[in-house]
């Protein structure tokens, strides 16, 4: 049985063409731009990435952004 990892990302106000980009040591390993209302939620299936340390890049068409670190272990 193999276990899912997930990462969900939760907006707390509505934002439009946000794009979130997750980079692994080898680049940039998945980018989406996607649209929120209240509250909803985008969820990414990092069970089919690589053992390793990853950054999760938002940035809004305004140009603002937010960036933070996770890990994956095996």
């Amino acid at each position: 049985m193999k276990i899912r990892k997930k990462l969900t990302l939760t907006f707390f106000d509505a934002i439009e063409d946000v794009t979130v980009s997750i980079v692994g040591n080898s680049g940039t390993v998945e980018t989406r731009t996607v649209s929120f209302n209240d509250f909803q939620t985008e969820i990414f299936d990092v069970s089919r990435y690589a053992a390793g340390n990853y950054s999760l890049l938002i940035t809004t068409p305004r140009g603002t952004s937010l960036s933070g670190n996770f890990k994956i272990n095996i």
